[in-house]
């Protein structure tokens, strides 16, 4: 599922209210976290990356956190070959592994 955003993007106004809210993830789910520059990465020809894209890659199955960024950098790199960028590409990902029973934390 995605999720709304919540107030402006973080960083570009220097003071800004956001909406705190709380989403609980289920053992195996992932949060995966990324600036517009993702989606908004150019091909050479001038094409996007599109959300439709990232969308795709992420409700795929990963096995870790690491193979879904790895994916999504593969991906968008090969999108973008040669072209010249003028924004960030920045992800984050989390992955919730259920503890074992009986684990002490």
């Amino acid at each position: 599922r995605r999720l709304k955003n919540c107030g402006p993007a973080v960083g570009v106004l220097p003071v800004a209210c956001f909406e705190i809210r709380q989403v609980d993830l289920e053992p195996g789910e992932f949060l995966y976290v990324f600036s517009d520059g993702v989606p908004d990465v150019a091909s050479p020809q001038g094409d996007h990356f599109t959300d439709k894209r990232l969308a795709e890659l992420v409700q795929q199955p990963h096995a870790s956190a690491k193979g879904l960024l790895d994916l999504v950098d593969v991906r968008v790199h090969e999108h973008m070959q040669d072209a010249i960028q003028f924004d960030d590409i920045t992800m984050m990902a989390l992955h919730y592994i259920q503890p074992e029973q009986g684990a002490v934390s």
